[in-house]
């Protein structure tokens, strides 16, 4: 019979009288048979710089435009304010300023930080875990004990499901 576990193919010697093929891929393993998980580390996140995320706003440049006038909801006339007064004092980037009406513009050439938080997902191992049974303690798998176990259980399930 024959297996594959990725992208590989494994000759396996169980019964030929099925001539299953089992497919395993790392995505869904998590699905797998029974007593079988995949588990990644839950995603972490790490801040980054708009040089590692290839920020297109620090590479062409960008404008923030602020609608200062009086006609809107008071929160967010004073969040614009806000934000108005930490550019203009604060924000220590090069800027022009346009105004047409209550509306004011700010342009930002490239090169320079833009306001945005960039993050970057911190990649980690998967994680392969066993549970043989109810009442037995799971067992840590490397990559190829996990789909030559992945495999053995799901040969056997299918064995089971054609008999019953």
């Amino acid at each position: 019979m024959l297996f594959r576990k990725s992208t590989q193919s494994v000759q396996r010697p169980y019964h030929q009288a099925d001539g299953q093929l089992f497919r395993m891929s790392r995505a869904r393993a998590v699905q797998g048979g029974r007593g079988m998980a995949y588990l990644r580390d839950p995603a972490y996140w790490r801040e980054a710089t708009c040089q590692e995320v290839e920020c297109s706003h620090r590479q062409r440049g960008w404008q923030t435009t602020l609608d200062l006038s009086p006609v809107q909801d008071p929160g967010e006339l004073g969040l614009n304010r806000a934000r108005y007064n930490y550019i203009r004092e604060k924000s220590g980037r090069h800027f022009t300023e346009q105004w047409v009406g209550a509306e004011v513009t700010f342009m930002f050439p490239a090169g320079q930080t833009c306001f945005r938080q960039h993050q970057l997902p911190v990649e980690r191992d998967p994680v392969f875990i066993h549970v043989p049974g109810p009442g037995r303690d799971p067992q840590r798998l490397d990559y190829d004990q996990f789909f030559w176990t992945f495999n053995e259980v799901s040969h056997l399930l299918e064995k089971r499901r054609k008999q019953g």
